[in-house]
C-alpha cells in the first residue's frame, strides 16, 4: 500500500502518532505500508522529515522517493536513509523516450539506484510504444502509466 505524503503530514506531530497507533493496533499491515515522499522533502533536510522516516522505518514501514529528476546528488543525500524505491520524475521519463541525453540520464539513474539496492519506477508511460522504447534504454523495476493500466476504484481491485 503506497501513500503519498504532503509537507503538512510530514510536519504534523499528531500524524506520526496516529500512524504508530494504527500500526500497533494491527489496523495497518506491517511491512506492506510504503510512504511516498517528494524529493524536495529530502532536499530541504527538515528534521521532522528525517525523524519521521527513521521512526516509521523502525516499525516496518517502507519509503519511496517521488519525483526524482536529473539531479544525481539526491543519491548522496539518500544513501543513509531507508529508501527502498525511487520514482523518476514523469517529465524525465517521457523525455527519455525521444531525447538521447534524457535517455542517458535515466539509464544512469537506474544503474545508480540498483547499485544502492533501490528499486526504480518510471512514471507516465502512457502509450504502448513507450514500453518498448524504455526497455531498449534501461531496465527499471516497474513502469507506471496508462499504457499498462488505467486507474480504477480500489473497490474493483480488492474486496472491502
Amino acid at each position: 500500500i503506497h501513500i503519498n505524503l504532503s509537507d503538512y503530514s510530514l510536519n504534523c506531530p499528531m500524524f506520526i502518532d496516529e500512524i504508530q497507533e494504527l500500526l500497533s493496533s494491527q489496523l495497518l499491515p506491517h511491512g506492506k505500508l510504503c510512504f511516498e515522499i517528494s524529493k524536495q522533502n529530502i532536499e530541504k533536510k527538515q528534521p521532522n522529515t528525517l525523524q519521521f522516516i527513521r521512526q516509521l522505518s523502525a516499525l516496518g514501514c517502507r519509503f519511496c522517493l517521488d519525483d526524482v529528476d536529473g539531479d544525481l546528488t539526491i543519491f548522496h543525500k539518500i544513501q543513509n536513509l531507508p529508501i527502498y524505491m525511487i520514482k523518476v520524475d514523469p517529465t524525465l521519463s517521457v523525455r527519455a523516450t525521444f531525447q538521447e541525453h534524457s535517455a542517458i540520464m535515466v539509464r544512469a539513474m537506474v544503474e545508480m539506484a540498483h547499485l544502492l539496492g533501490i528499486q526504480v519506477v518510471l512514471q507516465h508511460i502512457e502509450r504502448p510504444e513507450m514500453i518498448e522504447t524504455v526497455q531498449q534504454i534501461t531496465q527499471p523495476d516497474f513502469l507506471q502509466g496508462f499504457a499498462l493500466h488505467s486507474p480504477e476504484p480500489l473497490s474493483n481491485l480488492i474486496d472491502l
